[in-house]
């Protein structure tokens, strides 16, 4: 087997890795920011708010911690997605048009899911624009929830203060 071969299958396999860490970063980060959130407003009684502050700030810090690690995996599979082409065009590689990795089938239809046929035809079109990208929707995800995580950071330092 040649070098070019194995590289190719190499970069092929970080490619779908990155996309599985990737497409599980948001929910993980859902999570543990709920369960923060829920320890901090349930476990943590109104007078220790700055047990509160400092738990939700570890939240943010897990969240930006994240948000980086979401990224740099990102750039990593374009870096694999670039080696994958450059091996496609050496090993004479056809037939691809668009992602290397991402194989679209060539007819797909939800079926009854929400009960229309028009809105689930429109979801099944949205779905599969190629504008549409999940790490767009992870990164927003992420930082909607970093958002929320810092606004909480916020109104507990404020009722610290005043109390």
């Amino acid at each position: 087997m040649d070098w070019r071969e194995i590289e190719y299958k190499e970069c092929s396999e970080d490619w779908r890795h990155r996309d599985r860490l990737i497409w599980a970063t948001l929910p993980i980060e859902a999570t543990a920011g709920g369960v923060i959130v829920g320890i901090a407003y349930g476990q943590i009684p109104d007078d220790k708010l700055w047990i509160r502050l400092c738990l939700l700030l570890i939240g943010v810090v897990l969240t930006l911690v994240m948000l980086i690690s979401l990224i740099r995996h990102r750039m990593f599979q374009e870096g694999s997605q670039e080696q994958i082409r450059s091996l496609q065009v050496q090993l004479n590689i056809r037939g691809w048009y668009r992602s290397p990795r991402i194989h679209p089938p060539r007819r797909f239809k939800l079926w009854d899911i929400t009960g229309s046929k028009k809105i689930d035809a429109a979801l099944t079109d949205w779905a599969s624009q190629e504008k549409r990208s999940g790490f767009k929707w992870m990164v927003r995800g992420t930082l909607l929830i970093m958002a929320i995580q810092l606004a909480l950071v916020i109104l507990t330092a404020v009722q610290w203060i005043l109390n």
